[in-house]
């Protein structure tokens, strides 16, 4: 989950360590491991600020394109949800609130959103009037969603390094394990 690619991982180890493989196997270790970090830490509940920003991003799977959905916290920049999904509406931003909430264990304060209108009735139908919606953007002095952005600029970084997903279950597993190394290792 460093920078590094498939082949850049599986050159070093013949080169260092002697052990020639192919990126393929690293890949499956990639697949194997991930399942085994997500079960261990998947389930940890996060102490948490009452501020959450929100954010989705697109995602091509050759010619379809998919909505990456995420949440963290403010203060701790503790990844709370992520979400994979063809869609972009209300549904899908209601779920990655009741992932969170679910997470946190709590219900936040106030989340933080840039301006798609499916925030609205998706903070609302999980949250109602406990939580306070506020729509913004990178560059405002206030209430940014910049955190959010970098760090789905990070994941679509990582995924150009690994050549894009193959499908769609590995790409939720891929994502999982991503927010494991950033929320316990990076």
């Amino acid at each position: 989950y460093t920078d590094s690619s498939l082949t850049d991982i599986a050159n070093h180890l013949a080169q260092i360590y002697n052990n020639p493989v192919n990126r393929t196997t690293v890949y499956a270790w990639l697949l194997k491991y991930s399942e085994h970090a997500v079960k261990l830490l998947g389930g940890v509940t996060p102490k948490v600020s009452d501020v959450w920003i929100a954010d989705e991003t697109a995602i091509k799977f050759g010619s379809q394109l998919y909505w990456i959905w995420d949440i963290i916290d403010r203060d701790t920049r503790f990844m709370l949800a992520s979400y994979l999904s063809p869609n972009r509406g209300t549904q899908q931003a209601r779920i990655l609130m009741e992932l969170a909430s679910n997470r946190a264990g709590k219900t936040p304060e106030k989340v933080i959103t840039d301006s798609l209108r499916a925030y609205l009735d998706g903070i609302e139908l999980v949250f109602g009037a406990d939580t306070k919606h506020v729509q913004s953007s990178p560059f405002s002095k206030v209430d940014s969603t910049n955190i959010i952005e970098r760090y789905q600029a990070t994941i679509k970084e990582r995924t150009k390094v690994l050549w894009g997903f193959k499908t769609v279950p590995t790409a939720k597993l891929i994502l999982s394990g991503f927010d494991i190394h950033y929320n316990f290792f990076r």
